[in-house]
């Protein structure tokens, strides 16, 4: 009553009988994405999942087939393709203002361990949490992916051994188009949020993203101090506004 919720439920299936819903927004844990796009489908809402769709391929063209099949609206919840900064920077790169794109860096590192009960149903490191930067290389570049190679380990946070997962990991990719790019993911970035990347092409460059949170840089005979990006909310609150937005 406090968040004035007019239905809730401990079972997914009985809120797609409610009359007048016309989408629904998934965002439960991936292991359990496919059976719950498959059900909203089926009962004809339009369906916003947060990403990934699924933890496998398989699961993702059953729900997929699904999604067709109904002829439903279906987005999947990447909101970095919402925020202001990459906005700008896909128009700038669309305009022509650096050129063709031939090189592509990305970093995301978040500041803290996740919990094992989330890293055991997440799908891993790279699934989780490089899949936002997969997507922005397709996008930003606008070549399809040609060939991946990574490393990864257990570098940091050993407890991540009894979920099978890893704590960073660098990926090296190959474009249709010959453009390059490189992707690095860490979840021990113990000062902050740290999400940044470039774009390099034959005419210039671009880069997007921000390290200080709060606009104010602090100066003493011991140097220049300030903030950093605390977490995603902080990062991407407005993005997650906005991808939703779309949706409706």
């Amino acid at each position: 009553a406090s968040y004035r919720i007019k239905h809730w439920f401990d079972n997914y299936q009985d809120l797609f009988k409610i009359e007048g819903i016309r989408g629904v927004v998934i965002a439960a844990s991936t292991s359990v994405h496919t059976e719950i796009i498959v059900g909203a489908a089926e009962a004809g809402k339009d369906i916003f999942c947060e990403k990934p769709v699924a933890l496998t391929l398989k699961e993702t063209d059953i729900a997929l087939r699904a999604v067709k099949k109904r002829k439903v609206k279906f987005q999947a919840g990447f909101m970095r393709r919402f925020d202001r900064g990459y906005m700008v920077a896909k128009k700038k790169i669309e305009e022509g203002k650096i050129g063709k794109p031939v090189s592509f860096r990305s970093i995301s590192r978040d500041p803290m361990c996740p919990r094992l009960d989330y890293a055991r149903v997440s799908g891993g490191l790279i699934m989780d949490m490089a899949i936002h930067d997969f997507d922005l290389a397709r996008w930003l570049m606008e070549s399809e992916v040609k060939r991946v190679c990574a490393e990864g380990g257990r570098l940091v946070f050993d407890q991540l051994r009894e979920a099978d997962d890893i704590d960073n990991a660098t990926i090296n990719m190959l474009f249709s188009n010959g453009s390059l790019g490189n992707v690095e993911v860490s979840r021990n970035a113990l000062y902050g949020y740290d999400i940044r990347t470039e774009v390099l092409g034959s005419e210039g460059g671009i880069m997007i993203g921000y390290a200080r949170h709060t606009p104010v840089v602090l100066l003493t005979k011991k140097g220049a101090a300030h903030d950093f990006v605390p977490y995603i909310m902080e990062r991407f609150g407005e993005a997650y506004t906005n991808e939703l937005k779309y949706f409706v």
